[in-house]
């Protein structure tokens, strides 16, 4: 496979019923899919970690909810911090929720 495509089953996955509507139906499709596959790793000082697909899907779904329950919605929200398996979370709790 080369870098940047996607493989068929995943194009047929995600083009069946006209497609996903938004890029949350991408990632919840991505976690059906995937569910106990590894979609993130990061080296966290000494250690590897791994994250799932499932992982990032409810994690994403968790802090999203937490900002609509604070009041999030329809607000500017900046993420800031170093590059990291939770800033990820962060930016798409925020451009999916907020």
């Amino acid at each position: 496979m080369r870098y940047g495509t996607i493989p068929a089953e995943v194009r047929g996955a995600l083009l069946e019923g006209g497609g996903p509507k938004n890029l949350r139906e991408v990632i919840k499709t991505a976690a059906e899919l995937y569910g106990d596959k590894t979609a993130f790793s990061e080296i966290r000082g000494k250690d590897f970690v791994s994250y799932t697909y499932k992982r990032f899907y409810e994690d994403v779904n968790a802090l999203g909810t937490a900002l609509c329950s604070l009041g999030f919605i329809d607000r500017h929200i900046a993420v800031l911090g170093e590059n990291s398996y939770f800033w990820i979370v962060s930016y798409f709790a925020a451009i999916l929720f907020a």
